[in-house]
């Protein structure tokens, strides 16, 4: 699955219990010989980065290209070297099976997410992804996209260095870092400093795919229950709609009876899908919300992307009211707190001048460096936030671990 280390640790497709939840799914013997053959890969990534891959790495440290890529390619010629195999897989990869890659999505569709629910929000910008840390070539940082696809990816066009930090909430922008990049973008593309079209759109989609699979994860999980829908809601709930319209420029305020009316509706619809659908029930509440959503947007005459008022006054009483009863819940709050704590440590001790040199990646320490022989630090810390945006959340706990929890670690254990 491209991106699986970005994804959360119960929807990673490398976790077992996925794979297991995904055998207790199978409706015939199809998705049955697929998920044997998933369960047979992850058996298999037991013995190759755990034994073998380690094993040669340190066997043959002292050779600077035979490392952890190198020996995973030498593990997979071994096996298909074998008769037969080879021919098996040329097969297979030449066919197409639409209805593998739908039992697929629907299984793994969850997971493509860092940390939990909004948290990768706060700490990963996909332009920081596109521009520095992913490289293709030594020749130059990021993915070397064209200026129109960078532009599609930058949703907020304006500095924050002068209030990030000042209590103001999280500062959603750019920093002096990027001004040069920016300003060449927007040149380039002569969008200016509005959000492009393909921005618009991307963040309309957002909005819907977020707010809806959040809902569908949320009953999945356990966090929501069918009784939810028909409390009535707090303050909390109203004080965020009303904010959002008023942003959005909606021009009008609602009252608990109307949330509580709208979110009402979606419990009378939940129930009739469970009463039609059975166990395809949260897949037909989806869809329905999907298309009521996406068929709001449209396009006005200044050529701006616009939601209709009551399709955006739906859009944000569902995604205040999974803010109140998913992101804010206890159970995901907690855990978002060890989240900050583990980073704030960490920032600390990778950002301690010469002697956290060895602490980081090769490119990421080179990097440091010249942050310390310039004496910038803004450079510096920037080195350390563009490590730290690169991680996931379990190589960041694994990261923490080795450096402060006793007996976690070894020489042979690979970052």
């Amino acid at each position: 699955m491209v991106g699986k280390n970005f994804a959360k640790e119960l929807h990673h497709c490398h976790n077992w219990q996925v794979a297991l939840r995904m055998l207790e799914s199978c409706e015939d013997d199809r998705q049955r010989a697929l998920t044997f053959g998933f369960l047979t890969h992850l058996s298999a990534d037991i013995v190759a980065p755990n034994f073998f891959v380690p094993y040669k790495s340190v066997e043959a440290f002292r050779a600077r290209t035979a490392k952890h890529s190198y020996w995973e390619l030498r593990w997979d010629r071994e096996v298909l070297a074998r008769p037969g195999v080879w021919d098996t897989f040329r097969r297979i990869t030449r066919r197409k099976f639409p209805e593998h890659d739908a039992f697929l999505g629907e299984q793994l569709g969850s997971g493509s997410r860092l940390f939990s629910f909004g948290t990768s929000r706060k700490i990963f910008s996909s332009y920081l992804l596109l521009t520095r840390l992913e490289r293709k070539s030594n020749a130059y940082e990021g993915l070397n996209l064209t200026y129109q696809t960078l532009d599609g990816v930058l949703k907020y066009k304006r500095p924050v260095d002068s209030r990030a930090g000042h209590g103001e909430g999280l500062a959603k922008g750019f920093y002096g870092w990027d001004r040069e990049w920016i300003e060449e973008i927007v040149t380039r593309t002569g969008s200016g400093w509005e959000r492009s079209f393909e921005c618009q759109i991307m963040d309309v989609a957002d909005d819907i795919a977020y707010s809806v699979h959040d809902l569908e994860d949320g009953l999945k999980a356990g966090f929501i229950r069918a009784e939810d829908f028909e409390k009535f809601p707090p303050g909390r709930i109203r004080r965020a709609v009303n904010a959002a319209l008023a942003a959005a420029g909606a021009g009008r305020e609602l009252d608990e009876d109307e949330i509580h009316g709208q979110l009402a509706a979606i419990a009378r619809r939940t129930d009739r899908f469970e009463r039609e659908a059975g166990r395809a029930a949260r897949k037909m509440l989806t869809r329905s919300l999907i298309h009521e959503l996406a068929t709001a947007v449209d396009v006005d005459r200044g050529g701006r992307v616009v939601v209709e008022a009551e399709g955006r006054v739906r859009m944000e009483i569902l995604k205040a009211f999974l803010s109140y009863t998913v992101i804010f819940n206890p159970r995901v709050t907690t855990l978002g707190h060890k989240g900050r704590e583990i980073l704030r440590t960490l920032f600390g001790t990778l950002d301690g001048g010469p002697d956290s040199l060895g602490l980081f990646p090769e490119d990421h320490g080179e990097a440091y460096e010249r942050a310390l022989v310039r004496g910038s630090e803004s450079d510096r810390k920037r080195v350390v936030c563009d490590f730290l945006a690169g991680m996931t959340d379990a190589y960041a706990i694994r990261f923490y671990s080795r450096l402060f929890v006793p007996g976690e670690g070894s020489f042979y254990e690979l970052l």
